[in-house]
């Protein structure tokens, strides 16, 4: 796999010897920078980066932190319950288009 910089600190991810599966949260990446929790989809291109917690993406662009306000009372409180969980490690995927999506709402708040 293609050596990646963790798009915090810069330095190499290190490769762990897990095996090779889709990376569907941070734990599942083979790529990981542990000090920043940050990790990439093992994906050979085009890797997607991975927030261990999803506030990290929100912020990752310097957005203020009153953009993270009520963003887990909020999830806390989705209609789907069982997708409660699955929506907090989805957002912490830099592809993430809820994150663009709930950035793009507390701005016109």
């Amino acid at each position: 796999m293609e050596k990646i910089k963790c798009p915090k600190c810069g330095c190499d991810m290190i490769e762990l010897n897990i095996a090779h599966k889709t990376a569907s949260k941070y734990e599942d990446c083979i790529r990981r920078c542990e000090p920043c929790q940050i990790g990439a989809s093992n994906a050979q291109v085009n890797p997607v980066i991975i927030y261990k917690d999803y506030r990290n993406n929100i912020c990752k662009n310097k957005i203020p932190e009153s953009f993270l306000e009520n963003l887990d009372e909020t999830l806390a409180k989705t209609l789907n319950q069982a997708n409660r969980e699955n929506k907090k490690i989805k957002l912490g995927f830099s592809t993430s288009e809820d994150a663009v999506s709930w950035i793009f709402i507390k701005y016109f708040f």
